[in-house]
């Protein structure tokens, strides 16, 4: 029975120790004893290692569900992010036809003032405006086509992701078919905690989920209490080490680095004191 390293009491939560000269096991903390040939009885162990089996087994399908799960809701976000990418062409682009002609318009215009009135520079205002229109127009060929190809990915992409998330739905919803998320409680479902359970019915402490929820509540309770203990020590440590310090400090009518360093120390032990109030 010495393989039983993470028995602990059921009175107090203690860890206990067995020995292999000890017919029975002692809580050193709260006085319980424990029979050590008296664990469980035959039928008790079988049940004991059924349910381990299926503990073990819900856990592995616990990290499939949630691997499957993470990778829904990523592929749902990433969905989400290329269905709300811009893919339209900005209005500029729309309004291109119109000053394309109004452009030729002007230059024509320009054109026959110059031509009427013999004059040179309408027909100079009208060639650099028209040069100005004309590779402005060029442009906004070039970005419209980059912006289509950049439209054109984005549908891609978008259709892809939705093949991905369909499939993964319907992968995630063939396993939840067969995957008991209940069998459970939900605040157990951590690894640490199922690690624990699987280990209490390995080693018979407990046939049933409903006693392996209550000594790991246990364990869990008087592990807090002893990092509160642990607190408490370090407190009076504290309390000593100021203490001594009056004890040795050698009161004067001056007011020099001693003394500022002293009234420093009090004033956080106080208000270590009020935190812990």
């Amino acid at each position: 029975m010495a393989e039983l390293f993470k028995y602990i009491c059921k009175s107090c939560g203690a860890n206990l120790d067995p020995t292999n000269d000890e017919k029975v096991i002692k809580c050193a903390f709260c006085g319980s004893v424990y029979d050590r040939t008296a664990v469980l009885d035959e039928q008790q162990r079988r049940a004991a290692d059924e349910l381990a089996n299926k503990t073990e087994k819900y856990k592995s399908d616990l990290m499939t569900y949630n691997a499957l799960r993470s990778s829904e809701l990523a592929l749902a976000d990433e969905v989400t992010r290329l269905s709300q990418t811009p893919t339209e062409l900005p209005l500029w682009f729309v309004l291109r036809m119109p000053i394309q002609i109004i452009s030729a318009v002007f230059l024509l215009i320009m054109l026959f003032i110059g031509i009427r009135h013999d004059s040179k520079l309408p027909m100079v205002l009208g060639g650099v405006i028209f040069a100005a229109v004309t590779f402005w127009l060029i442009s906004v060929d070039i970005k419209k086509k980059q912006l289509t190809r950049s439209a054109e990915q984005v549908k891609s992409d978008l259709r892809s992701k939705l093949e991905e998330l369909t499939s993964a739905r319907a992968q995630l919803d063939d396993f939840q078919r067969g995957f008991d998320i209940g069998f459970i409680a939900e605040g157990y479902r951590d690894s640490h905690t199922l690690d624990y359970l699987i280990g209490l019915l390995r080693t018979y402490q407990a046939s049933k989920l409903g006693e392996a929820y209550h000594l790991f509540d246990l364990h869990e309770h008087f592990t807090k209490m002893e990092m509160l203990q642990s607190e408490q020590v370090q407190v009076q440590k504290q309390q000593l080490e100021v203490m001594q310090q009056l004890a040795d400090y050698d009161f004067d009518d001056t007011y020099d680095d001693d003394d500022f360093t002293l009234h420093e120390t009090l004033k956080a032990f106080r208000e270590n004191q009020n935190d812990d109030i």
